[in-house]
């Protein structure tokens, strides 16, 4: 099942100044504050409903970036109307590349909103990758089919494609991971939800990948992202394979949280802050394996804990009882 795509309603035409950041969780440490999207870090918005907010169930960290409605639909005059949509900025890195997020629909059902992730490259005019989350949970990703026409295909329904059925609810959390092949002897674009391949199909658009766009139908309701990250297909970033080496026990704590490791990663601090970025505790270490931080004095409730290292630094959600 094929579901109509018009072509050129998600992109979002924007040449934004190159940034080095590379990956996007939202956090007053990034430098964004809670409010309306636009304009923060060279992001763009084009409703005020597209906000950063504060949220338990981030993922990383304490924010997320809430892709809101006004829930009047887009009123679609010609095949080329925009949906309204939030923008990143342009990313700096080249060659095959791994776009990855996390996303969380509000509402799933008839009156609800549907959301559409795309991978575009502004300076071709053109998108790279577009995967889509309907409204009666279905995800579907962009592809030619065999009438040579672009479409959102189906879970399950595998014209002209390799498509794992699946199926979303409102409330939950999927990772979307999208690696775009263009060096392949085939070129490819593989799609990945919560690390099982549910989608390869064909290159149909631009040859690279420059900014990230997030565009809805309007209808009500909302969609959180969280934890973008973009990089070279095949590769880790800058010590991430280590740092997830790093055990912090036990999570939900009465008391003392314990960090160990088992690659000699350095422990040289460790802060606690609340959800509104404020700091309730903090130590410092002199390089050591092994480190822990009591935390009986706090009030019951949901917190961020950072620990820095010799390796980078790694924030962790943890729960005080």
């Amino acid at each position: 099942m094929k579901k109509q795509l018009l072509v050129g309603a998600f992109m979002l035409a924007s040449f934004l100044t190159a940034q080095a950041q590379e990956s996007y969780s939202f956090e007053t440490s990034e430098g964004f504050a809670i409010g309306a999207i636009d304009e923060q870090n060279n992001w763009g918005a084009s409703l005020a409903e597209m906000v950063v907010a504060a949220d338990a169930s981030a993922t990383n960290g304490a924010n997320v970036l809430v892709v809101g409605t006004t829930g009047a639909g887009v009123p679609v005059t010609t095949p080329a109307t925009p949906r309204p949509g939030v923008f990143s900025p342009t990313f700096t890195i080249a060659g095959d590349i791994e776009v990855s997020y996390d996303i969380k629909l509000s509402s799933i059902g008839e009156n609800a909103a549907s959301f559409f992730a795309a991978a575009q490259a502004p300076t071709a005019q053109k998108a790279t990758s577009n995967v889509g989350f309907f409204n009666d949970g279905q995800v579907g990703v962009v592809a030619t089919g065999n009438d040579n026409t672009l479409g959102y295909f189906l879970a399950g329904t595998g014209e002209g494609t390799a498509f794992v059925p699946f199926q979303t609810v409102a409330n939950q959390w999927y990772n979307v991971r999208i690696v775009h092949n263009f060096s392949a002897t085939t070129p490819n674009i593989e799609v990945f939800i919560d690390g099982v391949s549910v989608f390869i199909g064909d290159v149909w658009g631009a040859t690279k990948v420059e900014q990230l766009v997030v565009t809805t139908d309007n209808l009500p309701g909302s969609a959180k992202i969280d934890n973008i990250k973009v990089k070279v297909a095949g590769t880790a970033g800058v010590n991430e394979n280590t740092l997830t080496s790093l055990s912090v026990y036990p999570n939900p704590a009465n008391d003392v949280v314990n960090v160990t490791n088992a690659e000699n990663i350095l422990v040289n601090g460790i802060t606690v802050t609340d959800l509104n970025g404020r700091t309730v505790k903090s130590s410092k270490f002199d390089g050591v394996a092994n480190a822990q931080i009591n935390i009986s004095d706090l009030a019951s409730g949901v917190y961020m804990m950072t620990v820095s290292s010799d390796k980078g630094s790694m924030t962790k959600k943890i729960v005080k009882n």
